[in-house]
């Protein structure tokens, strides 16, 4: 979990994982399907798995302050 914690990446390669936990790649990709509920898997552009921990949509408040906060920037443009 520590490094798809790394804030250095976004995404982790099963070779990124591997060599810097000190874990064979087979051994990650066994871990990480256990840890579906946590962890996304997404895909490179040569079509290589890549992963991430999932991201916890904004909570209400955030998406309250989120708002208030564009409206208020569109509304205080300036007008001819």
């Amino acid at each position: 979990m520590k490094a798809l914690q790394n804030p250095a990446w976004d995404w982790r390669t099963l070779s990124g994982i591997a060599s810097e936990v000190g874990i064979p790649e087979d051994k990650i990709a066994i871990i990480l399907e256990a840890l579906r509920g946590v962890v996304e898997q997404g895909k490179t552009k040569d079509n290589l798995p890549v992963y991430r921990l999932r991201r916890q949509p904004p909570s209400e408040k955030e998406r309250f302050w989120s708002y208030i906060t564009k409206s208020s920037n569109s509304s205080s443009g300036s007008t001819s």
